[in-house]
């Protein structure tokens, strides 16, 4: 089973990374110190940073709903 960054998305390949366990059990995994200094100890959206897959979904379904705004009101 894939193991994906807890802060990026980005897949963690088996034998690399790191995993944190917080005080109330939860279980976060990072694909490298970047990921994991952003989301603990900076507190940073993920949703703000170009190379997070959360940002590049957005950015996505942004488009999608432009385009498909442009296309109903050409029709």
């Amino acid at each position: 089973m894939a193991q994906y960054c807890s802060f990026s998305g980005k897949e963690i390949k088996p034998g690399f990374g790191k995993m944190f366990v917080k005080d109330n059990g939860q279980t976060l995994y990072f694909v490298n110190r970047k990921s994991e200094k952003n989301m603990l100890k900076l507190k940073r959206d993920n949703r703000k940073f170009k190379w997070t897959k959360a940002a590049q979904d957005l950015r996505e379904v942004k488009r999608n709903a432009v385009s498909s705004q442009k296309t109903e009101s050409k029709k």
